[in-house]
């Protein structure tokens, strides 16, 4: 059903969601809009509804229209201050606030009162928010985190937003991965002495693991192809490519590598590919690392620019 708000939003997919998640939902209508006739672009504030929780908690849930295309960075602060004065007409402690716009994409956000001690009545209030595109692949933590929540108490939907949350299962997740590849992955260390093997293999795990999260950063960000990261992709594009394979390595070689040093470690107009002429002919360029190498691993050279990042 979140796959279905996220594609194309509206109001009934919002409600059908809401309700869907907590059955004491109680969808009505009221328009608030003239809380908006004072901030350019925004227009049809609507409270869809609330949930009553029965420690006296309630959390109202209101959509609002933003006349333009919305992205992750505007007009966010119009945003929060729309919500605080519509929160302020009607005190409570907790809402969603759900901004869109008519390109389907929409700012999904939870405002909570941050109660403070016994000197005051509260701080601030804080906020929440996830920004949602149709068929984006961004956003996989909303569709796990806010499609698994309850909505059952305050507590639980800002544990769904929560970043602290998210960043432990995070570090938990890389943990148990690098205790994994510390038993199943050896890198060949070529010093006569393995004293130092297992800190080798380990410091080389470690900057693996960096260099990949670096890498999945920039492909969020649209700056490293897709096609990269994709199984059917890599089929196309890599000559015996097989991802179950515990042998086979020439995804590290032909993609990982030529990404590592070849393009990430290598000024955009010097990049280029190392001559494959047997040994004696480029031994002057076939070791250099920041030289894209492995061509014959290639299906097709006019593949080969997909390994580089874009821009």
């Amino acid at each position: 059903m979140i796959e279905s708000l996220i594609s194309a939003f509206s109001n009934s997919k919002l409600i059908n969601f809401l309700r869907d998640r907590n059955a004491t939902f109680v969808d009505y209508e009221e328009d608030l809009s003239e809380i908006v006739s004072t901030f350019d672009k925004f227009d049809n504030l609507i409270k869809l509804g609330e949930i009553e929780y029965d420690n006296t908690d309630k959390l109202m849930v209101f959509t609002c229209e933003y006349q333009g295309e919305l992205t992750s960075r505007s007009s966010k602060k119009a945003q929060y201050e729309i919500a605080k004065k519509a929160l302020k007409e009607d005190f409570q402690d907790g809402a969603v606030f759900v901004f869109y716009d008519q390109t389907g994409k929409f700012r999904f956000s939870f405002i909570r009162r941050n109660y403070g001690d016994k000197t005051q009545k509260f701080t601030p209030w804080k906020r929440y928010t996830y920004f949602i595109e149709p068929d984006a692949k961004t956003n996989r933590t909303f569709i796990e985190r806010i499609g698994a929540c309850k909505f059952e108490s305050l507590d639980n939907i800002q544990q769904a937003f929560s970043v602290e949350k998210l960043t432990k299962d995070f570090y938990k997740e890389l943990s148990d991965w690098y205790f994994w590849a510390i038993k199943n992955v050896s890198f060949p260390n070529d010093v006569a002495d393995d004293s130092d093997d297992e800190k080798y293999n380990s410091e080389n795990i470690i900057r693996l693991i960096t260099r990949l999260i670096f890498v999945w950063f920039l492909k969020q960000k649209g700056l490293i192809r897709n096609e990269l990261f994709e199984t059917n992709a890599l089929s196309e594009i890599l000559m015996d490519f097989d991802a179950e394979s515990e042998t086979q390595n020439n995804y590290y070689r032909a993609i990982l590598q030529n990404l590592f040093f070849a393009t990430l470690n290598q000024e955009i107009d010097k990049r280029g590919f190392a001559e494959d002429k047997g040994f004696v002919l480029n031994r002057d360029n076939n070791a250099i690392k920041n030289l894209y190498r492995y061509e014959k691993e290639f299906r097709n050279s006019i593949i080969l620019p997909k390994i580089r990042t874009t821009g």
